[in-house]
């Protein structure tokens, strides 16, 4: 045998626990695969090979031998032995997100292996036993039966622990091979008692290759072939004659692996091959050339291989601790799926610079689109997409949710980008060192301790090094040691409170730094307006050195977000920015232990730093500079600090203004290379990445960009889109998906099984271009949902009488349409006004309102708008809507976003509506209003109380609005007062549970948070979200509230279309107890 040809790629372990695939099957076109893991079969959507979906998990403990799929009537059915309760099991999963247990045979007995086969007359199981196998029919999957046992008799061989039961067919004939542990027998299905010729090692030519691992049955060429695998062979048996098996090849691997080999076969063209994996290797052998094999190094811990067809593309599944998709179609270039090429940026969070073997290279990544992103800028002027990284729910390493990029250079040429992943509660560590072909090499992951992880940075002590991981929920930082970077070795928790460390409440930004050669790590705590310095002279027993505190010793950092250092001739500096304060703090930390304010920068003092948030530091020619992001003011500021007591505003670069371009910017990093400074700066709303050419930086320029364009921005105004409506007594679920044009539809009458039932997408019957605010309520007795979409200019009104068949009933507002103004529409609200049914809608482009009488929900009438700044109605930017039925009459609640207004409307007569009362940011209690992306009101006994959340200042304003003419103020709750836990807040819901009043608020960049505002003068903390079933909750956009039965249940949106989050309320707080399964949209 020729020497392996090729070592392509090498990959690590992720996901804990035991999966392995049984097979892949097509359903309507798309590959699915059914996997054993722990105790469930998992099905698994395999249409999008970079993003795998869960789409159902049954629970059945089985293994791969012991599952297998069958078509029957136009269905396909599972069958599956359940060694738990010792039992046979037949779903139906025509409906791969919805399966049908059909039956279930009890007391069935240890089976060793199965499989199915179709006879001419019916369709059979095939049960393996020690030393028997029975014939169990399937043709009516309800009503399976035993047909036929086969026992040993006189003079024939069943071979001892049978663990495979493999059909094949010659001509018009059926036969099983029957795969024990050392032999197998042929046996003829049409005589099942007249056994064929046994196969036996080191007899009758065939070789001893020890226990059998795996086998299979491969066709080719008008010939039938058995491959059975041993430790570190195969051997190929050509079974055409059934009488006269005989051996024609072995493939010998001289393997030192001590994992049992899998195999299996896929066809490409006229061309088979044999798949083999061996350990942390995958080899493809190419049955046409038996001497040409190719070799992938894949890693640890993946136990079973399968191969199949998907369009023109051969792809390999390979499971275990974690699952891996190959694209093999060229067997000499298998490249992960993970590794994609379409380079569309999505939501960039933040970027890091790097030069790599000469060249510069920028890193992004995007939590919403679960992305990493490498481009080369070494010609900025010419930027090249080198690569993308791919993740999702079955992101493998982890990938799901990336929150951070570190940069790790090693003595030995490699480069390594280590990124938390706040929904899979991971850290995957990429081998950068070429960017063309990244590599995902590990997985930090099921450590309880690494939950919500949003920031990492990395330190060396002596020989060793270190990351520290800021884990958000816990309240602390996480130290892993990756002195063997392929091999991490968790270190020790620290944590909020214990030990004397007391400022990590909410740990966000991570900084390190030498200070007379002892490392110290500088923490940022969001929750605790507070920074933490921490010895790390011994990494397994760090001290805290001191802690600083907000409005303590003159500090103004309140929600402190980054932290960066920076070492001059007059001492070393600690520099923060503090989203709520709008400061910029310089401290002098020379003396670690005894830190002193040196400076302190307010939006006062500088234009363009409101809410600064993300930095980077440049020191060049004897200067210190620091440049700071403001999402706000979107513009990125240059500050010399080389006199940390008097830094100077040296240039802004601000977006629309000298051809900049980086709407909602976030993170930034600076590298100087070749002569030339540039800053990449990632623009969250513009989906892009601005280019800045630093080097003179008095005069930065614009120098290029990448960019997918705004209107494609998952954060364009909220995310907003989750609702539900009730049809028949079952309510559904309905979600836009923003991103895809889409909004899908989910019975969640069993909020444990949410079940899909169908997708709309924007098309010729439905107009769903952007689709981002839903509403639902009857009209004329018949369910009808409203979707607003964006880039439509349109409200599609839906008739839900038929959940599994919606019916377009009419579109409000189209760009066709005379009524002016909808392009940009947000949020609708349905209104019941004396007896007629009335679309509120406002719109965030053209500062309008828009009324139009949906009575007859077919025929729609726009009866009114109301422009911003006429008539005396003030709603810039509006995002919020509600609808307030007071004794006054009714009337509409419009937040608007810049600068903060709300605005109260009478439409108790829609055709003529006028202005109540309204509130601005210079209303005496309202200064916190601003940047309003939600608003609702509720009853609360007599009085209609208004709750309004604040994106910027992370505030809930309440206020008594029973007299919609008189607003008065109730009480403020603020992010940073006792258990109060508000990050950017996007949504808020009232709901009544018996004579209780709650809002549930939902944090992009954080959870939920129930509050009890019965008295909504003493609101109270009665519950917050944690930890979910299988990912943290984080970053949640839009919520709606449902009761389904008796109990309460909060449905969550977040910016990624693939979780959506089923939340039950309870007596004891709130909890995740299932996802809406994520429907692929085609």
């Amino acid at each position: 045998m020729n020497p392996f040809l090729a070592v392509l790629l090498v990959i690590g372990a992720a996901y804990a626990g035991m999966a392995y695939a049984d097979d892949v099957v097509h359903i309507n076109g798309d590959p699915y695969a059914f996997i054993a893991y722990k105790d469930t079969i998992r099905i698994v959507d395999l249409s999008v090979p970079h993003a795998p979906l869960m789409a159902y998990s049954i629970p059945v403990q089985s293994e791969d031998s012991h599952m297998v799929t069958f078509h029957m009537d136009k269905g396909l059915y599972l069958v599956a032995y359940d060694a738990g309760d010792d039992s046979l099991h037949i779903f139906d999963v025509t409906s791969p997100y919805s399966p049908v247990s059909t039956h279930t045979v009890q007391h069935v007995g240890a089976v060793t292996g199965l499989d199915i086969v179709d006879t001419p007359q019916e369709t059979l199981v095939m049960l393996a036993y020690d030393d028997t196998i029975r014939m169990l029919s399937v043709s009516v999957p309800d009503n399976p039966s035993i047909v036929h046992t086969i026992h040993p008799v006189w003079g024939s061989h069943i071979p001892d622990g049978i663990s495979h039961m493999l059909p094949f067919g010659i001509h018009d004939d059926s036969y099983a091979l029957a795969v024990g542990k050392t032999s197998a027998q042929i046996i003829d299905l049409d005589e099942p008692n007249s056994f064929k010729v046994s196969i036996q090692q080191n007899v009758h030519g065939f070789d001893h290759i020890g226990e059998f691992t795996d086998a299979q049955i491969l066709e080719y060429d008008s010939r039938v072939y058995g491959l059975l695998a041993g430790h570190d062979s195969v051997i190929i048996t050509d079974l055409s004659s059934p009488d006269n098996p005989h051996q024609v090849g072995v493939i010998s691997l001289e393997s030192e692996d001590t994992h049992p080999l899998r195999i299996d076969v896929i066809h490409g063209g006229d061309t088979p091959y044999i798949l083999i994996l061996d350990g942390e290797i995958l080899h493809i052998a190419d049955v046409t050339q038996p001497d040409m094999i190719f070799s992938v190094q894949v890693g640890p811990d993946l136990h079973n291989v399968i191969g199949y067809a998907d369009g023109v593309h051969l792809e390999v599944l390979l499971t275990g601790d974690d699952l891996l998709i190959l694209d093999v179609t060229d067997p000499a270039q298998a490249t992960p799926a993970y590794l994609r090429g379409d380079q569309k940026l999505l939501a960039p969070l933040t970027v890091e610079t790097v030069v790599i073997q000469d060249s510069l290279y920028v890193v992004t990544i995007s939590s919403a689109g679960d992305t990493i992103q490498i481009f080369e800028i070494t010609n900025s002027d010419d930027i090249i997409p080198v690569s993308e990284v791919a993740g999702g729910q079955f992101g493998y390493k982890g990938i799901h949710g990336p929150q951070d990029i570190t940069i790790v250079q090693q003595h030995n040429n490699k480069t390594y980008a280590i990124i938390p992943n706040v929904n899979s509660n991971s850290v995957a560590i990429l081998d950068i060192s070429d960017p063309h072909v990244p590599v995902l090499i590990h997985s930090i992951n099921d450590i309880p301790e690494i939950k919500s992880p949003v920031g990492v940075e990395t330190f060396d002590v002596g020989s060793s090094s270190y990351i520290a991981i800021a884990v958000n929920f816990i309240n602390g930082v996480f130290l892993v040691d990756i002195t063997d970077i392929h091999a991490p070795r968790p270190a020790l928790l620290i944590r909020d409170g214990q030990y004397g460390f007391e400022a990590l409440s909410g740990a966000t930004g991570l900084e390190s730094v030498t200070i007379d050669d002892t490392v110290y790590l500088l923490v940022t705590g969001y929750y605790d307006n507070a920074v933490q310095i921490i010895d790390l002279t011994d990494p397994l027993s760090p001290a805290p050195a001191a802690a600083i505190f907000d409005d303590v010793g003159g500090y103004s950092i309140g929600g402190p977000h980054q932290i960066k250092a920076a070492t001059m001739e007059s001492g070393t500096y600690a520099v923060v920015t503090s989203i709520y304060d709008d400061t910029i703090t310089i401290i002098d930390i020379t003396d670690p232990v005894s830190p002193s304010m040196t400076s302190q920068i307010t939006g006062s003092d500088f234009q363009g730093i409101t809410s600064p948030d993300y930095m980077d530091i440049l020191q060049t020619d004897g200067h210190t500079y620091v440049m700071v992001t403001s999402y706000y003011d979107a513009s990125v500021s240059v500050i010399d600090m080389t006199d940390p007591a008097s830094p100077i505003l040296v240039s802004s670069a601000i977006h629309n203004v000298d051809g900049f371009d980086m709407e909602g910017p976030l993170g930034i990093s600076v590298k100087s290379h070749d002569g030339s400074t540039y800053a990449a700066v990632a623009a969250y709303f513009g989906n892009g990445i601005q280019i800045i050419d630093m080097t003179d930086l008095s005069a930065p320029r614009p120098h290029s960009l990448i960019s997918s364009g705004i209107e494609n921005s998952v954060a364009l105004f909220g995310s907003h889109g989750i609702g539900h409506i009730i049809v028949d007594d079952t309510p559904y679920a309905i979600s836009s998906v923003f991103s895809q044009d889409a909004v899908r539809i989910t019975d969640i009458s069993d909020p444990l099984k949410p079940i899909p039932i169908t997708v709309l997408e924007n098309d010729e019957s439905f107009a769903l271009d952007g689709p981002i605010g839903v509403t639902s309520g009857a009209i004329a007795g018949k369910p009808y949902a409203l979707i607003s979409s964006v880039w439509s200019g349109a409200i599609q009104v839906v008739d839900m009488s038929n959940p599994s068949l919606p019916v377009p009933a009419s579109v409000i507002g189209s760009h066709a349409d005379s009524s002016e103004g909808y392009r940009g529409v947000v949020e609708a609200n349905l209104a019941y006004v004396n007896g007629h049914v009335y679309v509120v809608a406002i719109s965030g482009f053209e500062d309008v309102v828009h009324i139009a009488d949906v009575t007859d929900p077919y025929n729609p009438t726009h009866i009114a708008t109301i422009k911003d700044g006429t008539g005396g109605f003030t709603f810039s930017a509006s995002q919020g809507l509600d609808i307030a039925y007071t004794p006054n009459g009714v009337f509409a609640i419009v937040a608007g976003f810049i600068p903060g207004t709300i605005q109260i409307i009478d439409i108790s007569d829609p055709h003529t509506p006028a202005p109540a009362s309204f509130v601005t940011t210079e209303t005496e209690n309202f200064e916190l209003i601003g940047y309003m992306p939600d608003i609702t009101a509720v009853q609360i006994g007599n009085k209609t109380i208004m709750a309004a959340i604040s994106y910027r200042t992370n505030t809930i304003t309440l206020a008594d609005i029973t007299d919609p003419f008189n607003i008065q103020y109730i009480n403020t709750i603020q992010s940073g007062q006792p258990d109060i836990f508000i990050h950017n807040p996007e949504s808020i819901e009232a709901l009544t549970i018996g004579d209780q009043v709650y809002v549930a608020v939902a944090s992009i960049n954080d959870s939920i948070e129930l509050l009890n505002i019965t008295d909504p003068h003493n609101p109270t903390l009665a519950g917050l979200a944690g930890s979910g079933i299988e990912s943290t909750i984080y970053g949640v956009t839009d919520l709606d509230s449902i009761r389904v039965g008796s109990s309460h249940y909060i449905l969550a949106l977040t910016p990624n279309s693939d979780i959506s989050y089923i939340i039950e309320i309870t007596d004891s707080g709130i909890s995740q107890v299932s996802n809406i399964p994520p429907v692929p949209v085609r």
